[in-house]
């Protein structure tokens, strides 16, 4: 019964509020102080002291262990974050792929030197040019050189990407074009990941590619860990003939790091970072104030020779996620008299195989202990009643004290409670030096930064699904005029802009005339059929299509080749990107804003992207509404044929002949003109 009482007790006890134990904590022994002042106040204060050292230990080892849950905390939620990023970058490399041309391979074939990633061990391998369309990838190791495919989606999202080509029927990829550096600054093409890892498991990426999945997680990539995806890239017949990469390098979160470097403990005790596999075992990856990051300590000892930094990483491998466990060691600094006990928390954060440890000296710590002793001195001098007035004070001061800690760790509490939420808005508001203080600061900044990571993916997801709306509607349209229109529509609307506007150059390629236009104003110019010269030089459109490439102004007013519209008054910065089929121009697609300063190199390179598949639809529309002319054609001079041979009357015969062929030349004229729009007669050019 009392085993049960006490159990309920040490429950109630768990689940109350944080200033509630401390305040308890206080009165508990203020309480034991009066009894022992009351008693044999010598032995009783030899008692108080062994409890104030226990509580002492408990409440450090609670403050380190806040520290490094904190510290762990932060690392997933960045590693969230940067798999996130990781999705949408692999969505944007095969778009951009896909833009670039088909993968296939070559009867040519040429020599690789293939060298083995995890065990350096080299091959020479004679393989198949792989393509994209009909360019050779080549063997480009300089990063000053430009890669197709993998810096355009470098430039578009940051991190890493690669093409990789199947080696041999086991499943071995060689990186055949890549921006992933090697130890020496130069392109990785010719490592290749094998299939059967060293030890003689298969390795994860080529097994879950080679089933036809996309594997995404961390991986190592030549010679780090990063956060990845690889997607299968398949040859007509539906077989596995290499794979498409994105990934971010997990040490190179700066803001991770940065925040890390910022966490004090204690006095001078700080928060480290190991590496826990491969060449990483036992390096630094951040380390005090960054001075030793890269080092390898693996086969550092302490005072008395023990093996410290492999015993930390052993035991962090040991853990459960976001376990903690306590390391304990003497270390002797160069400068220092003797060595000194030291403690660490430690915690594994299996994902990035990082062991995280936060460590301060003990006797930094035993300042406060210095403190409990000397009060412990005075009270075995002073007599009862002075004692019991002291305990008083003391009890008063610590309800304050429990207050005035228990507040800001309540409200970090609840500003992480908002964040948890999804409030990235939220501010936490301590204006206290301490550590309480500090921690204060480095959430702000971790919010402010994941609030605008956010801001910005989500500004590129909601590009990447009007490109991908765009590309559905652009499919399934098999008219030219809806087709354009459905495609401004769309831009202004999903893109938030004041107008879109599409131009197609006419038959005698002479005059680029208004196809589509958003809106009413974009009705209005149509019923006005509005065209510009080629030749025009106050015109933004016509400049995009003469130079073959995008113009963007943000200030319209600052340039003196914009063409007014008086439809469109609010106009104050304007893109015009041409649109290129099989290497001719066929029109210019035109976005305007109210804003000045709207669009940056991301909205150039999005709005080309649309362009030039808007531009491929309108070709595949032409295409299919001539081959429908034609066969409406071939129709109508069978009826003729049919009608010729059941008439009776040859006069009639010829009549009727006659008839029908001239409605067919008719109807044929009308057909070579679809999708072509002509210039007005009369309108001329009235602004862009």
């Amino acid at each position: 019964m009392n085993t049960s009482n006490s159990r309920s007790a040490l429950v109630k006890f768990r689940n109350l509020r944080f200033s509630t134990k401390i305040i308890l904590l206080a009165v508990s022994g203020v309480l034991i102080t009066v009894l022992a002042l009351m008693a044999v106040i010598g032995w009783q204060s030899g008692q108080f002291n062994a409890l104030a050292q226990d509580e002492f230990g408990q409440l450090v080892d609670t403050d380190l262990g806040h520290i490094i849950d904190g510290v762990y905390n932060m690392v997933k939620a960045q590693d969230d974050l940067v798999q996130q990023l990781v999705n949408y970058s692999l969505n944007v490399a095969r778009q951009v792929l896909n833009n670039t041309g088909q993968v296939s391979l070559s009867k040519d074939t040429v020599e690789w030197t293939a060298v083995n990633q995890f065990t350096q061990q080299p091959v020479t391998l004679q393989l198949p040019k792989m393509l994209i369309g009909s360019n050779w990838l080549g063997q480009n190791t300089d990063l000053s050189i430009e890669t197709p495919v993998v810096d355009e989606v470098q430039s578009l999202v940051g991190g890493t990407a690669t093409i990789f080509q199947r080696i041999n029927d086991q499943g071995d990829m060689l990186r055949v074009a890549t921006n992933v550096q090697t130890t020496d600054a130069k392109r990785a093409i010719g490592t290749y990941i094998p299939a059967i890892m060293p030890d003689g498991t298969p390795n994860p990426v080529v097994s879950t590619v080679l089933s036809g999945k996309t594997y995404r997680g961390d991986a190592f990539v030549v010679n780090a860990w990063y956060d990845t995806a690889y997607e299968p890239l398949l040859n007509e017949a539906g077989q596995v003939m290499g794979m498409l990469y994105v990934g971010v390098k997990q040490q190179n979160v700066e803001s991770l790091r940065q925040a890390i470097l910022r966490t004090k403990v204690g006095e001078t005790g700080y928060v480290y970072v190991l590496g826990s596999e491969g060449n990483d075992r036992g390096r630094y990856i951040i380390s005090q104030q960054g001075q030793r990051d890269g080092e390898n300590i693996w086969e550092q000892q302490d005072a008395e020779g023990r093996y410290v930094i492999q015993s930390i990483i052993n035991k962090a491998l040991a853990l459960q996620p976001g376990e903690t466990a306590i390391e304990r060691y003497q270390w002797q600094n160069p400068g220092d008299p003797a060595p000194r006990w030291k403690i660490a928390r430690i915690v594994y954060y299996a994902p990035w195989h990082w062991v995280i440890g936060a460590s301060t000296y003990e006797d930094e710590l035993q300042t406060y202990q210095s403190i409990l002793q000397e009060g412990q001195s005075r009270m075995i001098v002073v007599p009862g009643v002075v004692g019991l007035a002291i305990a008083l004070v003391i009890g008063f001061l610590s309800v304050l004290i429990a207050r005035s800690i228990s507040r800001p760790v309540g409200h970090l509490a609840g500003v992480a409670t908002q964040i948890a939420a999804g409030n990235l808005d939220v501010t936490a508001k301590v204006e206290q030096q301490d550590e309480i203080g500090q921690l204060a600061g480095t959430f702000n900044q971790m919010t402010d930064r994941l609030r605008k990571s956010f801001e910005d993916l989500d500004r590129r997801a909601a590009q990447l699904a009007t490109v991908a709306e765009v590309s559905t509607a652009t499919s399934t349209i098999l008219e030219s005029t809806r087709l354009l229109q459905e495609v401004v529509d769309l831009t202004k609307e999903r893109f938030n802009l004041y107008h879109s506007h599409i131009y197609l150059l006419d038959e005698a390629g002479d005059d680029l005339v208004l196809a589509a236009g958003a809106g009413e104003a974009g009705r209005q110019m149509m019923a006005k059929g509005l065209s510009i010269p080629l030749n025009h030089e106050q015109s933004l459109v016509a400049r995009a299509a003469r130079e073959r490439n995008g113009v963007t102004v943000n200030d319209v007013t600052q340039a003196p080749d914009f063409l007014p519209n008086p439809l469109l008054p609010d106009t104050r910065s304007e893109l015009a990107v041409p649109m290129i089929v099989g290497g001719n121009v066929i029109g210019v697609f035109d976005v305007q804003s109210d804003q000045v300063g709207r669009f940056t190199d991301a909205d150039v390179n999005i709005q080309t992207t649309l362009a030039a598949q808007v531009a491929a639809s309108i070709q595949n529309v032409r295409s299919f509404e001539r081959s429908k002319a034609q066969a409406d054609l071939e129709s109508m001079v069978n009826a003729i044929s049919q009608k010729i041979q059941r008439t009776t009357s040859v006069n009639d015969t010829l009549q009727t002949a006659i008839r029908e062929i001239g409605l067919a030349l008719s109807a044929s004229r009308v057909s070579a003109s679809i999708g072509t729009p002509h210039p007005s007669d009369g309108n001329g050019t009235n602004g862009e």
